[in-house]
């Protein structure tokens, strides 16, 4: 029953190639290849598991498995079987997209496979380090290549034409959650499941699709915002409270951190997963609280004293000496919120005391000028 079903199958290949304009077919075989590598990235860093076929754990055939059935394509369960099978071509010259096939134990048959990306580099499930990259330029791999293999046109052709989008998006969703679900990973996007959202993101209109993608770009946005914010506050805190300055410049940036900490609120708000939310707030949003929290009531000091400043300067000296009575109120509002601060976050609130000293000692010049 087999040999009738193969044959069928060569005649629809040569069918398909007879009307299939040529520059088509090269720009199906492209979008194959550019698929294939985009989503082979997702998987970087999953651990080797001997047998494994699933993201939770893969050998090297697995993974190929995996990642071309993922886009449409069936290829043999074992690396020897990839190799030997009638789908695969050899190339002379390698392109993204080619299986690459070695010898890595003391048998003539092939034991290992991985997906060329281009630039000497392919991506396999690796007994040492999981779904990694590596260079067929290392010494280990060098002697253990055997040689290249493509598959077949037709392949290729129908690989592009049937991926089911909506299953792409939600597998996308679920990485970019599982990516970021703890606040040491958040580290910046990652570029391959950016190139995976970006080849999507126009693929359909069907609605479990968008939401989905809606999903992903929700964490993407996160990602970006949080990050933004955490360079600001690193700012602040550089500049305000370890370097002790209060100044027109510090000044600003408090004004900057308090806007970004509304934005990325609203944000991270949006995402999916009250887990993930949870994740996104502590990592960032909770930083740059406590960073204006401590020195909040300096900041309001500040401006105070330069409001107190240009009224003296007008000769509106009633109003400064309001002005002035709330400093008071404001020096007792600083030691407390630290007080309170540092009991849920040890260490968190900083004392600011040469900030504090200096404002001491221009409520003192005040004081006099205002005859107090």
């Amino acid at each position: 029953m087999k040999k009738p079903i193969i044959a069928l199958g060569l005649a629809t290949s040569l069918l398909f190639s007879s009307y299939l304009p040529a520059n088509d077919a090269k720009a199906a075989s492209t979008s194959f290849e550019t698929n294939i590598i985009n989503i082979s990235k997702q998987y970087i860093g999953v651990p080797y598991k001997w047998g494994g076929t699933t993201p939770s754990g893969f050998d090297c055939s697995g993974f190929v498995g995996y990642v071309f059935n993922k886009a449409g394509l069936s290829v043999p369960r074992t690396a020897d079987g990839m190799y030997n099978s009638s789908s695969m071509e050899s190339v002379s010259s390698k392109q993204p997209g080619d299986l690459v096939f070695f010898r890595t134990m003391s048998k003539p048959s092939v034991s290992h496979v991985g997906i060329y990306i281009g630039g000497n580099q392919f991506i396999h499930a690796s007994s040492s380090k999981g779904v990694t990259t590596s260079s067929l330029g290392e010494s280990y791999w060098r002697n253990a290549y055997v040689s290249a293999k493509r598959h077949s046109t037709l392949g290729t052709v129908l690989a592009a034409a049937t991926e089911n989008y909506t299953q792409s998006a939600k597998e996308l969703a679920s990485n970019l959650q599982s990516k970021y679900s703890t606040a040491d990973k958040i580290n910046g996007l990652d570029s391959s499941l950016i190139g995976e959202y970006n080849r999507l993101k126009a693929k359909s209109k069907d609605a479990s699709f968008t939401e989905y993608m809606n999903r992903s770009a929700r964490v993407i946005d996160a990602v970006k915002t949080g990050m933004d914010l955490e360079k600001e506050t690193n700012e602040l805190t550089s500049k305000l409270i370890s370097g002790q300055r209060l100044d027109a410049e510090t000044n600003k940036l408090y004004d900057e951190l308090s806007y970004k900490i509304g934005k990325t609120e609203s944000v991270i708000g949006k995402m999916y997963g009250a887990s993930n939310r949870k994740v996104f707030n502590d990592r960032f949003v909770t930083q740059a609280k406590i960073a204006r929290e401590t020195t909040k009531y300096e900041v309001s000091m500040y401006r105070l004293m330069n409001d107190i400043d240009s009224l003296i300067a007008k000769g509106s000296v009633k109003t400064a000496i309001e002005h002035f009575e709330t400093l008071s109120r404001l020096e007792t509002r600083a030691s407390k919120i630290k007080a309170d601060g540092n009991a849920l976050h040890a260490g968190g609130y900083h004392s600011l005391s040469k900030i504090n000293a200096d404002l001491k000692e221009r409520k003192l010049a005040l004081k006099a000028k205002l005859n107090l």
